[in-house]
């Protein structure tokens, strides 16, 4: 089907609003690196600010699965730099998650923000994993539950020795996620 048939099938004409079905086209178009469907839907009036039921845009997705040429698009299409997703994170705080440097560097540019800093000592921590993901990445794909596995106990260790107060719940969370080893690190 073609775009301006699903935008014009799917915008609800009383308040300007778009349904589910077109949010999840754009923002799929956003996380695939799809350029041109991304630019048509764009032209044709979606905002690039929509979010899904996470509260995520086309920009935290584009940031998150390092798509320069996508937050580039975004942007010129003035998509929000600061807007926070369910989480509380901004596209820049994923762009920094996941390693993207030259997307980090076009958002901050563009005065993007990361959430994070709100949290210094969580920032280091979170600074240090992205590190180790990042060297982990390079190195050997296969040992980057090694490295998050690591992350984590630093983190715990931390918690226990006062430095970092996140919450019991929080605390609770992550020996049990350290608990079940490297190997099962992020299945649920």
């Amino acid at each position: 089907m073609e775009i301006s048939t699903i935008l014009m099938r799917h915008k609800d004409s009383s308040c300007g609003h778009f349904d589910m079905q077109m949010i999840g086209t754009f923002l799929s178009f956003a996380s695939r690196g799809d350029r041109v469907g991304l630019n048509q839907m764009l032209r044709r009036g979606i905002s690039p600010n929509v979010q899904d039921y996470d509260k995520r845009t086309a920009l935290h997705l584009a940031a998150s699965e390092g798509h320069a040429s996508i937050v580039e698009l975004l942007l010129a299409y003035k998509a929000d730099v600061n807007l926070k997703d369910r989480w509380r994170r901004t596209p820049l705080t994923d762009a920094k998650l996941y390693g993207h440097r030259d997307i980090c560097r076009i958002l901050e540019v563009c005065g993007g923000k990361d959430s994070n800093s709100d949290h210094p000592l969580l920032s280091s921590f979170l600074n240090k994993a992205t590190n180790q993901i990042a060297s982990h990445k390079l190195l050997n794909p296969s040992s980057l539950p090694r490295a998050i596995h690591f992350f984590l106990h630093d983190l715990v260790r931390s918690l226990h020795s006062g430095n970092v107060n996140l919450g019991d719940d929080m605390e609770k969370g992550l020996r049990e996620q350290m608990n079940r080893g490297p190997t099962t690190l992020g299945n649920t």
